[in-house]
């Protein structure tokens, strides 16, 4: 900066420096299952200065924000889609914080692997679930061979269905609980 008072010159030097942004997250490591969602915090003194969220692996875990104004700081959330780890990274300026988040598939077994049916018949089968978290999904290859419809959610030992055979055939059924896919095999004469 430089002052000109009647011809007399003086100046002055300023310097600015960019501000030191503070940041840090509540978690430093992440264990879940397949299906799992969590919420953490980046704590910082600079909320705009928030530009990248990012997971290394979007296709084991999505990221979204859930609250910019919460008191305690940024809150975000991490989904599981499928078993393996990513890397979570926030950078604010030039800086950077990061964690692991690694999710296992909730492994389970059908408690019948093969059937063979009439058409017109009906037979239960269980999928061995202990720890229930959200419904399975299931379906059948072909209904015009086989259906299958959910008859318990509440049995102790996991989900009852029921398959109803309906035409002469091989049809699949398929059971989809937190990405692992289990199947049974089914023949209608």
């Amino acid at each position: 900066i430089s002052v000109d008072y009647r011809g007399v010159v003086k100046t002055l030097d300023v310097t600015v420096k960019k501000k030191d942004i503070r940041l840090a997250l509540d978690t430093n490591k992440y264990n879940g299952t397949v299906g799992d969602s969590y919420q953490f915090l980046v704590y910082t003194d600079d909320r705009d200065a928030v530009k990248e969220v990012t997971s290394s692996n979007p296709d084991v875990a999505s990221i979204r924000l859930v609250n910019r104004n919460d008191s305690r700081g940024l809150l975000y959330e991490i989904k599981g889609l499928k078993a393996g780890t990513s890397t979570i990274q926030v950078k604010a300026g030039d800086k950077i914080a990061k964690f692991d988040a690694t999710y296992k598939a909730e492994d389970y077994k059908l408690d019948t692997s093969k059937y063979t049916m009439e058409i017109g018949g009906s037979y239960q089968f269980l999928a061995l679930i202990k720890n229930k978290k959200g419904t399975p999904e299931v379906k059948s290859s072909d209904e015009s061979i086989v259906k299958v419809k959910l008859v318990n959610a509440n049995d102790s030992r996991g989900y009852l269905y029921q398959i109803d055979g309906v035409g002469a055939g091989k049809a699949t059924i398929s059971v989809d609980y937190r990405g692992v896919v289990k199947t049974l095999d089914v023949t209608v004469k």
